[in-house]
């Protein structure tokens, strides 16, 4: 069992935030050290809110407001991305098996749905069409499976690897393709392309999230941590420019950090969206209702990021990071020894807290 850090007094985020992010009272991040194989995070609302991450082969579910363990559920080897259905109880994960349904009330996996995805498959919930739809960006390949009965329905092949996709409210899906940069929206039960928009100036995309409020598409690329696209037309409506490193090539970069579909959160309420950029730091910007940005600031995870996700209160984010130089970090007490990480809660009002600061 993995041991809670107390409140740390060294911040998560060490620039001071540009105007657009709110500052007020927040409390310096919660740091969890020594977790061995710590993956990527995902936010559930049921419940009071749940995080969940992936450690190994198996999925732990934490405590969304101190990053408490609180159960697993085992014989998930290769786990790669999970995602829960509104309301139900029921969960899947993509692992090495295929598939899995999880129920998440009894923390335990209730079946599988065969197939050979890749390690960088991830999943998209779309409940207006009862669906949970599976993108392999390996093979460029869509599977839909029915959450009614837990079986496939359809599949396709899709242009080039789909990078990030969310289902849009009418239950079409809005997909992120790479090489080049293109925006899709797929027919939810075929997925065959209804419209598509080119978008050169995005080069390696990561990543897509869709802002109800804008009609926005919030995508991740190299060039640009953080870019708004219109999902109807597919203008530009905003970015936040990238940093340029001193001595490596953005390419370089891109390619040390390359995290697929989980460089991207967004909290709705507080309208903060957060991304892993090119060095493995988040950039938070606040997105305005025209989806346009306003101000952004860089935060430096303590480690090298590998995945993001909304925490569930107003701007809080958890953050998975590894060590960039490879070595694990030394445990906390209690914790596992191994292959080291970090997962951070943090706030991003928390940025230039002097609280926070030795």
């Amino acid at each position: 069992m993995f041991s809670v850090a107390r409140r740390w007094i060294v911040p998560l985020l060490l620039l001071a935030p540009s105007s657009g992010l709110a500052a007020g009272p927040a409390a310096c991040p919660i740091v969890m050290e020594g977790s061995a194989g710590v993956g990527r995070p995902w936010f559930a609302p049921e419940g009071g809110g749940r995080l969940y991450v992936a450690r190994g082969g198996r999925l732990e579910v934490r405590g969304a407001r101190d990053l408490g363990l609180s159960g697993t559920v085992e014989g998930l080897p290769g786990l790669s991305d999970m995602a829960s259905i509104k309301g139900g109880g029921l969960g899947y994960a993509v692992f090495e098996g295929g598939v899995a349904v999880l129920d998440l009330s009894a923390l335990k996996a209730t079946g599988v749905v065969e197939s050979r995805p890749s390690a960088k498959a991830f999943l998209v919930p779309d409940d207006a069409v009862k669906a949970m739809v599976v993108f392999d960006p390996n093979y460029g390949a869509v599977l839909g499976i029915s959450t009614k009965d837990d079986r496939a329905y359809a599949q396709a092949k899709l242009p080039s690897a789909p990078q990030g996709a969310q289902a849009a409210p009418d239950g079409t899906i809005l997909a992120m393709l790479s090489d080049p940069g293109e925006l899709v929206r797929l027919d939810p039960a075929s997925f065959g392309i209804l419209k598509r928009f080119p978008l050169r100036s995005c080069d390696d995309p990561r990543g897509l999230l869709l802002d109800e409020v804008s009609g926005a598409a919030i995508v991740s690329c190299a060039s640009f941590p953080l870019m708004s696209v219109d999902s109807a037309t597919g203008r530009i409506l905003g970015s936040v420019q990238a940093e340029v490193h001193p001595k490596k090539t953005q390419a370089d970069a891109v390619r040390r950090a390359r995290v697929g579909a989980s460089a991207l959160a967004f909290d709705p309420g507080s309208r903060v969206a957060a991304s892993i950029d090119g060095f493995g730091a988040v950039v938070f910007a606040v997105l305005s209702e025209d989806g346009s940005f306003k101000g952004s600031v860089k935060a430096v995870a303590g480690g090298f990021a590998r995945g993001i996700a909304f925490a569930g209160r107003p701007g809080e984010f958890v953050v998975s990071a590894s060590d960039p130089s490879g070595r694990p970090f030394a445990p906390a007490p209690g914790a596992p020894a191994g292959g080291g990480g970090l997962l951070t809660l943090v706030s991003a009002s928390s940025v230039g807290n002097s609280a926070c600061r030795p």
